[in-house]
């Protein structure tokens, strides 16, 4: 069967590497919606659902999918209006206040807005009182060790938003072949009530058919390295850990790798208990 989904992006992208070679993201987007809504929405979906199933929600900022196609995202969502629809808006507007929307863009960057510097809790402009000096009366002055004598807190390595927003990528993947299903019938014209009937009886046939095989191995994926072997190798010590056999965790080695991303994202979470 056709993929209408895929074939609209395929359209999308062909113009953009032939006659529209050199156009911003913006300006792609742009042509998108000339060539039609359909095509536009299928940018807009495909691009959400690979990046964060392949990075988190970090990915899809980072690589500045976020900025150039927030509102699209939101206005289809919002006209999609399913179960899954509504849920991926939710989760995207939990952290939409950390990014900055001012910026164009352009490729991998740091789109997160630049937290602001905070007073150090532990002194007074990078001071603090050391030992008492019995001939002066006086505490002598010490720079304070936690924040190194400037008088304000070190920024974290990882941003509050970019913290903020990979605390959601666990709850996209669970849901994003069902999504991926929904853009498929919506963009093959199904009516929208068709389109959630479909994806509830989708939904109930995975959760008869699959169960987690040991929901008492749990797993931590959401926060770190989402490469394909880097999930492979975390579900597999784990099972290791836990005294798997060395035959089942082979097997799921083999599963893992017999699809795509999103095929071995399922696999893991038909294994262990994945958060």
């Amino acid at each position: 069967m056709a993929n209408v989904h895929q074939d609209l992006m395929n359209e999308a992208y062909n113009w953009w590497q032939n006659e529209g070679k050199g156009a911003s993201s913006e300006d792609f987007l742009i042509h998108c919606k000339e060539m039609s809504q359909k095509h536009l929405d299928a940018v807009v979906s495909g691009n959400l659902n690979y990046q964060v199933c392949n990075g988190g929600f970090p990915q899809w900022v980072d690589n500045g999918y976020a900025v150039s196609a927030w509102e699209h995202v939101e206005d289809l969502l919002i006209r999609l209006g399913t179960k899954n629809a509504k849920s991926i808006l939710n989760m995207i507007n939990a952290f939409k206040e950390y990014i900055d929307f001012d910026q164009e863009s352009r490729g991998w960057c740091n789109y997160w807005i630049e937290e602001e510097e905070r007073e150090c809790s532990w002194c007074d402009n990078g001071v603090v009182e050391g030992l008492y000096d019995e001939e002066t009366g006086d505490y002598e002055q010490d720079d304070c060790e936690h924040c190194g004598g400037s008088g304000y807190e070190e920024k974290p390595d990882i941003s509050e938003g970019y913290s903020s927003s990979d605390s959601y990528s666990g709850d996209f993947w669970k849901i994003s072949d069902a999504f991926e299903k929904e853009m498929e019938d919506f963009l093959n014209d199904k009516p929208l009530d068709k389109v959630e009937e479909e994806t509830e009886k989708m939904e109930t046939e995975v959760k008869e058919e699959s169960s987690v095989k040991f929901p008492n191995i749990e797993v931590e994926l959401v926060g770190h390295d989402g490469n394909a072997f880097a999930i492979m190798g975390r579900v597999s010590k784990a099972m290791q850990r836990a005294g798997v056999d060395r035959d089942v965790i082979d097997q799921y080695t083999k599963e893992s790798m017999s699809g795509d991303y999103d095929h071995l994202l399922q696999v893991a979470m038909s294994y262990v208990n994945v958060t």
